[in-house]
């Protein structure tokens, strides 16, 4: 009886790592010239970004968890997003580029629309041209 005591025991030390793994909120946004991916870490958690083609990555420096189920509807410029442990990866639509920072304890990642996407700027027409003295 000890011994069955003893070895649950040792069964919920070893799992209280997984249990207490953080989690890493997710909300996401479509603006007129950018979708927008927000991670709402519990705290102050450092984070390195890594572009590849079509991909971005986001590495965060604790095993926390993702929770990507809040994704669901995704920014027109985000194909995909997934993902395991300290890693993300958002899939993100041929040209687009990226901007990301910090904001208190949130990861905002931008993904800007491809140049071919966006209005070119407009010229004023004659009427509205200010007149001249």
């Amino acid at each position: 009886m000890i011994r069955a005591a003893a070895t649950l025991a040792l069964a919920l030390l070893l799992a209280l790592p997984a249990a207490a793994q953080e989690r890493i909120g997710l909300r996401v946004g479509d603006h007129p010239t950018y979708g927008r991916v927000v991670f709402d870490l519990p705290r102050a958690i450092e984070y390195r970004v890594e572009e590849q083609a079509g991909r971005v990555l986001l590495r965060f420096a604790e095993n926390a968890s993702v929770d990507v189920a809040a994704a669901r509807r995704l920014p027109r410029n985000v194909r995909a997003i997934a993902a395991a442990g300290g890693l993300a990866e958002i899939s993100i639509a041929p040209g687009s580029r990226l901007r990301h920072f910090r904001l208190d304890n949130r990861v905002v990642v931008d993904v800007l629309d491809a140049a071919e996407a966006t209005a070119a700027p407009r010229r004023a027409s004659a009427a509205a041209a200010p007149a001249a003295p």
